[in-house]
Parts: C-alpha cells; structure tokens; sequence
C-alpha cells in the first residue's frame, strides 16, 4: 500500500481533486448507506393490509430515494474525480521518470533495450494507473462501507450480524486462493508480452536482413508460440477472475438464506423481529459484502501494479544521477589526457594510461581496429562515462570541474549515423541554438553545402522532416548535422565515422563541409577509412586502449609500421 501512498506524493495540480474525491466519497457514501434505515421505517409503517400509514410510507420512501439519487451523484463526482487525480499523478510520475532517464549518466541507460524501457513507460505505467484509479474509486469507499455496515448490523440485531459475518472466513480463504492462481497466470501473461514485445521490436529493427536470409517464417513461427502461450495463460487468468463474481454471489445467497431461517427461527421462538428491521439487515447484508468483492478484485490489480512499480524503481535505481561540475569559463580547446584508464567492466580493461596532449585548433585523427577504444575516447571527452583513474584536462582544468552545459556547448558531435528528428529542418538545424534566427540557419546551411537542396523542398526551412518519408538520403541528412554543428560553434569538434554510410561523391561534398566546420577547432576523427585523415595534424594509431604509434601520416607511413599495414590493406 506504501507504494501507493509514494505516487500519490506526486500530487502537484491535483490537490483539489482529492479533496472533492474524499469530500463527495464520503457524503455520497453516507447518504446511500442512510437509505435503507428509512426504507425499513417504510416497512414498519406498513402493519396489514388496512393498516397502512401512507403518509409515513410515502415520506420514508421519498426520504429513501432522495439520499440514493444524492448519493449516486455525488459518487459518480467522486469516481470523476479520483480519475482526474489518477490521471494527473499518473502523467505526474511519467515526467519524472522520463526527467530522471535525461538526467541519469549514459552508463546507466546504455545497456537497456529501447523496448525495455518503453515497456515500463508504457504498459507498466498503465497497470499502476489502473490499480491507483481503482483504489481511489473502491478501496476507500469500501472500507469506509464496511465499517458502517458492521456497525449498523450490530446496532440491529447482533445474531443476524453474527450469521452474516460467519461467511466471511469462507470469502478470505476464497479469495486468497483465487488471487495465487489469478496473479500467477497474470504474471506470466505480463512476462510472455514482453518477450512478444522484443521480438516485435527485432522484427522491425531487422527487417531488410530478415528478407536478406529469408527469415521471415522462422519469425513469425517464434512470434506466434509465444502468442499462443500469452493467449493460454491470459485465457485462465480470466477465467479464473470470471469466477469472482458468481462465487461471491453464492455466498452471499447463502448468507440470505441463513438470514431468512435465522428470521423464521426467531419468530417461531416468540422472538418477535419487525419486518422493518429484517429488511433494512438484508440491505445492509447486500451492502457489507459488496466491498469485500471489490477488494477481492484489487488484490490482483495491487499486486501486478506492486511489481510494476517494483520494475520501475529498479530501473530507477540504476541510472544515475549525472554529476555535475560548477566551473561555468568558456573553453579554448585546449586538451590533456593525463594515464587515464578505463573500463566498461572492471574485469575487461579498454583504455590504459592513455596520455595525449593536444593544442587548440589541432586536428586529430583517431584510428585503429573495431574495439580498440576509439570512440570510447569521444565518450570519456564528452563525459558520459568517467575514467577510473588519470584526469582529462581542458585548459589545464579537470573535465569533472566544468558544468555539463559547458561541457555539451562547446564539444560538437557528428555521428556515424546522422540523428534527425521528427520536426522542421529549421528545428533540427537550430537544435541546441533555441534562439537561432533564419538567417544564421541558412549561413550555417550554406557553409555546409546544405542549402541548396532544403531551399528545392517545397516548404524550404519549414518542411517537416520524417524519417519514413525518404525525404533525404543518409548524405544530405550528415550534411544537416554539419550545419547543426556549424551553428553551435563549439571549441572542440568530435567526427565519429561520419562518411561511413555515404557514396564516394557525397563523401567529397561532406570533407568539404568538415574542413568549414574544423577551421579553428581542435578536433577529434575517429575513422576507419584512413584517407580521411590523412591531412590531421597528427594521427593516433590505437590498439588495445593504448597509443601504438602517433605522427603524421607521412611520418607514419615511413615508420613502416602497423599505421602502413592498415593503409596498405585499404588502398
């Protein structure tokens, strides 16, 4: 229950909600259970057929039907508002999970699956909603319904009350067992729907190589079992949950049937019970165990929910808060590796007194074979992961010193695989320049070599792009980014293969935007196709997380080394 109480604490602009949720869930309440005391007064009114006091009926009655039409109003008003109140706690607690996911470090979020982690945004989210709704909408009114229905039977007639309270321990064991097999099978439908949910997002992740190995049936065969056997468990989990209601109302026929020899019993003895009474305990009877059914079915929902929310911390609790620094001076450009070392895993070191020393406005190229640590020096630069010992230096200052945004501001990435997204140009252009005017935009495009081909679209800077409207080719969208990172205007650059998925011409139109946006800037490119880097002002030969050789390509290529076998191999 304490989870609960922990999402209700996200209650910011829902306030007022609750308190009308409890206000009219209480008023309402009271006003429905009130009524059947007056139908009974009604019945009493009524002592044979030509001794009937039909003012006294009548007023009881319209006293009777007036409480229950007050009291489905303003419990109507109270489910409303519970609604309103889940909804916006619920909406409450997905923003500070998707802030929390912004703000943590990359280590903690790089090793999940994208479909992991939308899982528990989505569904998971969605089962919480609907247990913390149902738990506004029932839990509370229907304890606040069983206490006044055991105190109104007592206060009638405590032997009635006895034989309706002797069904209970029968509805608890019922209950108990009914929920074990109820959440087993509702547990193993949530597991199987999300392996359905991985495979899905293969399916769709891989689709070309899927038609490429003709995998297609293989696919769909291991989909569909795991359908069939989410279907299985899905189908006896509402199957037993369809089985609720009926026994409920069975044991509370049984407990009427009790009632009524009980009442027989009783007047056969000479033990005179009004007719009056005897109705208003059987409508109290029908009240008190109502709320014992409605709990009975949110025990099932509280418990998917509880491991929902558990699933949700837990991926909480691995990210990280990212740390930050408080030194806020603009940077020159100037970088130091001082034996850094580094690993993703403590027993797998990559990165292993590293030392590097480079000028402002120097340009350098990273190369080596898949795995050597190249772009693992672009992410310690950046600071998404810390280096286990040494310091990174930024104009003599340790990196850890400089605020985030100083850091993300002045260091510019261009990836491998150009990242847009779904917006106009102008905003994926101007993205991380929020004040940016149309002018520098174009400038920006222009220097790019970009310009000339957004200017063609029909919409020009405001065409929306898609990424599944094959608006652009992989070149031209590379050549976005460029222009991206020519507007931000950083210290320091760093390029991550970015020619690697481009044709021979577009590679020429894209050097030619590199040597725009590296004039002046101290820059890092991490390349496999070594003639990109042939004109750096120094290249770093990498195996193993270590320098192996360092030098020009000239200087490299007498050296007659490892540098040369990679070039040899390439021409």
């Amino acid at each position: 229950m304490f989870r609960f109480l922990a999402i209700a604490q996200m209650n910011k602009g829902s306030k007022k909600y609750m308190i009308l949720n409890m206000i009219t869930a209480l008023i309402g309440n009271v006003s429905t259970l009130l009524s059947p005391l007056f139908i009974g007064y009604a019945v009493e009114a009524m002592k044979g057929k030509n001794n009937v006091n039909f003012e006294v009926v009548t007023k009881y009655l319209m006293l009777s039907g007036l409480l229950y039409a007050i009291g489905s109003l303003l419990l109507w008003l109270s489910n409303l508002f519970a609604e309103f109140y889940a909804i916006q706690v619920t909406s409450n607690y997905k923003e500070f999970i998707y802030k929390e996911i912004l703000e943590s470090e990359y280590k903690g979020l790089y090793p999940l699956s994208s479909g992991d982690v939308m899982m528990k945004l989505s569904l998971q989210m969605d089962m919480v909603y609907e247990a913390f709704k149902y738990f506004l909408v029932h839990f509370i009114p229907g304890v606040t319904t069983l206490i006044f229905t055991v105190i109104m039977l007592l206060s009638l007639n405590y032997l009635f009350a006895l034989t309706v309270f002797l069904m209970v321990p029968i509805l608890i064991f019922y209950t108990r067992k009914s929920t074990q097999n109820v959440t087993k099978y509702f547990m193993e439908t949530h597991h199987l729907q999300g392996k359905l949910s991985d495979i899905a997002e293969e399916g769709f992740s891989q689709y070309e190589l899927y038609k490429a190995y003709q995998y297609e049936n293989h696919a769909y065969q291991n989909f569909k079992n795991y359908e069939v056997l989410r279907f299985k468990a899905n189908e006896k989990s509402y199957f037993l949950s369809s089985l609720n209601n009926p026994s409920f109302r069975l044991i509370s026929n049984i407990s009427y049937l009790l009632l009524g020899v009980l009442f027989a019993v009783l007047n056969l003895n000479n033990i005179e019970v009004k007719v009056g009474t005897f109705t208003t305990i059987l409508v109290y009877g029908t009240m008190f165990f109502r709320p014992i059914n409605e709990l009975s079915n949110f025990t099932s929902q509280f418990l998917l929910a509880s491991t929902a929310y558990k699933n949700i911390n837990d991926l909480l609790y691995t990210l990280a808060k990212e740390s930050d620094g408080t030194f806020e001076k603009d940077i020159e450009g100037n970088v130091e590796f001082k034996k850094v070392n580094f690993s993703y895993k403590e027993t797998e070191p990559l990165i292993s007194n590293f030392n590097l020393k480079v000028r402002k406005g120097s340009k350098i190229g990273i190369v080596g074979k898949t795995g050597a640590g190249k772009t693992t020096i672009a992410n310690l630069l950046l600071r998404f992961y810390k280096v286990q010992s040494g310091e990174i230096l930024l104009d003599n200052i340790n990196i850890n010193e400089y605020k985030n945004e100083i850091i993300r501001h002045q260091i510019g990435l261009i990836l491998q695989k150009p990242w847009l997204f779904r917006g106009t140009i102008f905003d994926n252009i101007s993205y991380g320049v929020p004040n940016a005017t149309l002018d520098q935009v174009i400038e920006a495009s222009k220097l790019a070599g970009c310009h000339d081909f957004i200017k063609n679209f029909k919409d020009g800077y405001d065409t929306v792009y898609d990424d599944n409207d094959g608006l652009m080719s992989q070149g031209q969208k590379q050549l976005i980014t460029i222009a991206r990172a020519i507007l931000l205007n950083p210290k320091i650059i760093i390029i991550d293969e970015a020619t690697s998925y481009v044709d021979s011409l577009m590679e020429k139109e894209i050097s030619d935007a590199f040597k725009v946006v590296m004039k002046n800037k101290t820059t890092f490119m991490i390349a496999h196709r070594l003639k990109t880097v042939m004109d750096a002002d120094c290249i770093i030969v990498m195996d193993d997380g270590k320098i192996k050789e360092i030098g020009t390509h000239d200087e490299l290529i007498q050296l007659n080394g490892y540098y040369k076998t990679l070039f040899d191999a390439q021409v």
